[in-house]
C-alpha cells in the first residue's frame, strides 16, 4: 500500500499546485484586462486632445481619413466604429 499512498500524496500535491496556478492565471487575466482598458482609454484621450489642439471635430477627422460614415480602427479588431457612437472620442457613448 505504500506505493498507492505515495501516488495519492503526489496527486493531492499536484492538484493543489494546479489550483494555485489557476488562481494566479485568473488574477493575471484580470490585470491584463484592466491594463488593456486603460491603454485604450489613453489612446482615446490622445486622439481627443489632438482634435482639440487642432480645432477639429469628428466630421473633420472622418473627412481627413477619407470616410464620411465609418472608420475601421486597428485597435477595434476590424469592427466598424460609427461617427455617431463615438462623437467625442472620449469613450463615452450612449451604447454599452
Amino acid at each position: 500500500m505504500g506505493k498507492i499512498e505515495d501516488l495519492q500524496k503526489r496527486r493531492n500535491r499536484l492538484a493543489k499546485e494546479l489550483e494555485k496556478a489557476e488562481q494566479t492565471l485568473k488574477k493575471q487575466n484580470e490585470i491584463c484586462k484592466t491594463k488593456r482598458a486603460t491603454l485604450e482609454q489613453l489612446d482615446m484621450d490622445i486622439v481627443s486632445q489632438l482634435l482639440v489642439d487642432k480645432g477639429m471635430d469628428m466630421k473633420d477627422l472622418m473627412n481627413m481619413l477619407g470616410n464620411n460614415n465609418a472608420a475601421v480602427s486597428p485597435s477595434s479588431n476590424g469592427k466598424v466604429v460609427n461617427e455617431e457612437n463615438h462623437s467625442n472620442l472620449g469613450g463615452q457613448s450612449d451604447e454599452v
